[in-house]
């Protein structure tokens, strides 16, 4: 049955005529019903639209989230691998053997001064470097530690105030330090002759 089955039945036309003459109530009552019917169907095809366009957008915006991770997956592939922690033993035993042979370099200077600020932090490293380098004669620490606050002295005249060290011993103490920290010996350094 179609609406224009129903139009027709009260003009005595169509499959519907003899029922509208013998029960018309019961054909309004069967158009309701199919216009309900056909409400309900629209309704479920836009719902299930809707839901589709729903899924649709979802899909697109997880296939763009994926393509996002994706993208930056591939950005962080491409780029170098920064190594994350302590050095491994091998890094740790090239950068000791280096700072050997700048060490090395830093004694053949003829002048090893230095000046840094004079903050807390400089002046306690300052002083564990000096007494790292005197482990073993207190008497010329205190010789060093003395000259070291002539020299501060004299600075502070139109500068600003700094501390005065050499560059040699700061290295030697980060060194020995480093060194310290990743279990390695002046045996186990590289030779530094070929570089």
């Amino acid at each position: 049955m179609n609406t224009n089955d129903y139009r027709s039945a009260p003009s005595n036309e169509g499959p519907l005529a003899a029922q509208w003459k013998d029960k018309p109530h019961r054909l309004i009552y069967d158009l309701c019903s199919a216009l309900e019917d056909t409400n309900t169907l629209i309704a479920l095809e836009r719902d299930a639209a809707r839901r589709t366009n729903l899924e649709v957008l979802k899909r697109c915006r997880l296939l763009e989230g994926e393509n996002a991770r994706q993208a930056h997956q591939l950005a962080q592939s491409a780029k170098p691998k920064d190594p994350a922690g302590p050095p491994t033993k091998a890094e740790a035993l090239f950068l000791a053997s280096f700072l050997e042979a700048l060490s090395d370099r830093f004694g053949n200077d003829g002048c090893n001064d230095m000046y840094v600020a004079n903050t807390p932090e400089n002046d306690a490293m300052v002083k564990a470097a000096q007494l790292h380098q005197y482990a073993n004669d207190r008497h010329a620490f205190d010789d060093e530690a003395q000259a070291s606050e002539v020299s501060l002295q004299s600075v502070r005249k139109g500068k600003p105030e700094k501390i005065s060290t050499m560059n040699s011993v700061i290295l030697d103490y980060l060194q020995d330090r480093f060194m310290q920290e990743n279990g390695i010996t002046r045996d186990d350094l590289i030779d530094t002759e070929n570089w």
